[in-house]
């Protein structure tokens, strides 16, 4: 089955929502739920984030939405990104970029591996802001941490948490990125490329973004920051870029989740309609405010919401 047989299903309306996946919440502080993840032992690990961040957590499910554990790690202040990374050492392990405390990897137990709280490079650069969104692992180990807050950089990694190198960065010509709020490594041309989804910021001068060269996109990198090419995305603010079957999905905080094929074509959307767009929504569906998302099968999407929502999405 192919991203394609979904998008049909999206435009031919017959796909299953459920506009709250979750259950039994009551009793739970929920706040910005961001990153969304499934391990090999079935289980639905979601970040949540709190405005008191001695509360934040992570959320753990069974596939059918039942809260199985609501669990504090210390060290989560505003967890924001979350990635699976299977560790030489340590095996089925949890990457996890917190925009107010760094990046850190936990095993399955919630036992912190280790923990790079500010770069280096930040830390001789004292006066840079730094508040990481996400980040990607590339098949050698290595992790790419954008600072999707901060100053834009992207810092690599290695796998015991030792600081490689810091590339990109912002800058007015083509190959520069401004609020990389989403970073993956996929497949493109034969090799392992950097996807990096760029936000708008809140002007809608339209003559000063193109200045600038600032658009919503996709911007590829090979992995040692060359710059590739700008791919033009039908978006306001999109979150993030999750590979998913032969192509992609985009959570757009504008209310809006998108399916693209492999040379980021789009395909089918999900969401609310809205003036500022090009494409008309495919499926209406009130999201709120969507932000990342993971495949729990071969025919199941869930979407994390910034306003304290799972939703559910099944492709027959």
């Amino acid at each position: 089955m192919k991203i394609q047989d979904f998008a049909n299903a999206v435009k031919s309306q017959t796909i299953q929502s459920n506009i709250n996946w979750t259950s039994d919440l009551d009793e739970i502080n929920l706040g910005n739920l961001h990153g969304i993840v499934k391990t090999s032992d079935q289980k639905i690990w979601v970040q949540n984030a709190l405005e008191d961040e001695d509360q934040s957590s992570l959320l753990i499910f069974d596939l059918n939405g039942t809260l199985l554990e609501n669990k504090k790690i210390k060290e989560l202040r505003c967890p924001h990104g979350l990635e699976i990374y299977f560790h030489p050492n340590y095996g089925e392990t949890l990457l996890h970029t917190d925009a107010k405390n760094g990046l850190l990897l936990m095993d399955l137990n919630g036992k912190i591996i280790w923990h790079c709280q500010r770069p280096e490079f930040y830390q001789l650069r004292w006066q840079l802001n730094y508040e990481p969104s996400n980040s990607a692992i590339s098949k050698d180990g290595r992790i790419f941490m954008a600072d999707g807050y901060g100053s834009y950089y992207v810092t690599i990694f290695d796998s015991i948490g030792k600081e490689q190198e810091t590339i990109c960065g912002p800058s007015s010509k083509e190959e520069g990125i401004t609020h990389p709020h989403g970073i993956s490594i996929i497949q493109y041309d034969g090799k392992e490329t950097l996807a990096i989804t760029e936000c708008m910021l809140s002007t809608q001068d339209t003559e000063l973004l193109k200045k600038h060269n600032m658009s919503s996109c996709i911007k590829l990198f090979n992995l040692d920051g060359t710059y590739i090419k700008k791919i033009e995305l039908d978006t306001i603010s999109p979150r993030h870029i999750r590979t998913f079957k032969d192509g992609y999905l985009i959570p757009d905080f504008q209310n809006r989740l998108l399916l693209l094929d492999s040379k980021f074509k789009q395909l089918a959307s999900i969401g609310e309609n809205k003036s500022n767009f090009e494409f008309e929504i495919d499926y209406e569906f009130s999201f709120k405010r969507p932000h990342d998302c993971c495949a729990i099968n071969d025919g199941t999407i869930l979407v994390t919401e910034f306003d304290s929502r799972v939703s559910l999405f099944s492709f027959s």
